[in-house]
């Protein structure tokens, strides 16, 4: 019978702290191709217990799995456990188990399959729920683009009274390994999220002498459109909205080095994503600034003065509500992929999303080999289903009914 020395897990005791603080830093959840694997690995573990040695009528406790991430494969052990007919008592119910499970280095448990040492199932032989532990580990396996391929279970069955192993056997699968009904959609959208509208801010000098009261005037728009819905993009054909200035400025009175200065705006809104649908324009005309020392601050003064005007239109008529549009990010998990797979997945969905009637825009906007993410502005009036169930109905085969059960 293979053993762990008893030496390491009283080394184990004194490395407990800094094994917790790993566990801290534990990796991300499994995957959905991650999780599908396992429960299909579970399903191969309850047919083998139901074969097994170990006794029907034994409480059976689970150790803490080596490459577990947030209990999720110790809770399909479980069911596993319970649908092969055995008894599965909860340890951690039990103050006793926690207790020893921390006497050994619960972190250490996690990392072990072997067989358990004897001191250690003496440990365990105090407590009187128990009759067998059930112990092991995972690994996934990665290929070099970080893409699933693999996932294999190593467990392990001991009587605690008797010391004896009872029952011993590693589970493989392979990402590819399920059986897929024909051309089975993979990529699994998640719940759409609210995202911004763009929105494409411009100023037009009417000369030169006008251009430095321009600048000022579009950082004052642009700051307007800090959050509120909206999001900034500095080309005009990603623009979801317009707003155009056109922005005028002269000098009323010029006395030694002080000044007075007018300026002159015209802004107009549209919205290019609904064939130019128009929010609204405005005039302020020959607003005129205080009389300062300098050019600058005399321009700067003009600036203080046509600015509230400004913002104040700004935020009355270019609102979420008027535009009629509404942004949605959504993001598919593909890991069941592969990269060619991804691309054309991604390239499907938004040759399908951008085609129908009432839908602005839908591109990309991140993805990692698990997950692509788009972003889409549509007229929610036009989708009183909701996007993704239109995308669904004309579109069959691009998007899951609904999305499995995790």
């Amino acid at each position: 019978m293979k053993t762990i020395l008893s030496s390491f897990f009283a080394a184990a005791v004194l490395a407990l702290p800094a094994a917790r603080a790993a566990d801290a830093a534990a990796p991300a959840a499994f995957t959905l191709a991650e999780r599908k694997v396992l429960q299909a690995l579970a399903a191969d573990v309850s047919a083998a217990l139901r074969e097994s040695a170990v006794p029907a009528d034994a409480p059976v406790a689970i150790l803490p799995l080596g490459g577990d991430r947030g209990d999720y494969a110790l809770s399909l052990l479980k069911n596993a456990v319970t649908d092969a007919g055995r008894v599965c008592v909860e340890g951690r119910d039990d103050p006793m188990f926690v207790s020893i499970c921390d006497e050994i280095g619960w972190s250490v448990l996690k990392e072990r399959y072997g067989e358990l040492d004897p001191s250690a199932m003496t440990a365990f032989g105090k407590l009187k729920s128990v009759r067998v532990l059930l112990y092991g580990r995972l690994d996934v396996f990665k290929n070099a683009k970080g893409r699933l391929e693999a996932v294999e279970i190593n467990l392990h069955a001991s009587e605690i009274e008797t010391r004896k192993h009872v029952w011993g056997k590693t589970f493989r699968r392979d990402r590819k390994s399920r059986d897929h009904d024909g051309d089975e959609v993979r990529a699994v959208p998640a719940s759409p999220l609210p995202s911004d509208l763009f929105v494409y801010v411009s100023a037009r000098p009417d000369d030169e002498d006008s251009s430095d009261l321009a600048l000022e005037l579009l950082s004052v728009s642009r700051e307007r459109f800090g959050g509120n819905g909206f999001r900034l993009v500095l080309e005009p054909d990603e623009a979801d909205v317009s707003v155009q200035l056109k922005v005028g400025k002269t000098v009323f009175d010029r006395t030694g080095n002080y000044a007075v200065m007018e300026g002159s705006v015209r802004a107009l809104a549209v919205v290019p994503a609904r064939k130019g649908f128009y929010l609204g324009e405005t005039r302020i005309d020959r607003e005129r600034g205080e009389r300062r020392l300098g050019d600058r601050d005399a321009m700067l003064s003009v600036r203080d003065a046509i600015a509230p005007k400004l913002v104040s239109w700004i935020g009355e008529n270019v609102t979420v509500a008027k535009v009629g549009l509404e942004a949605v990010r959504i993001a598919c998990d593909v890991s069941e992929m592969d990269e060619d797979e991804v691309a054309a997945f991604a390239a499907r969905f938004v040759a399908a999303a951008e085609p129908l009637d009432g839908v602005a825009r839908c591109r990309v906007v991140s993805q990692t080999p698990d997950e692509v993410a788009f972003e889409a502005a549509y007229q929610p009036d036009k989708f009183p289903e909701g996007f993704l169930n239109a995308l669904r109905v004309k579109n069959p085969g691009l998007l899951p009914e609904r999305g499995p059960e995790l």
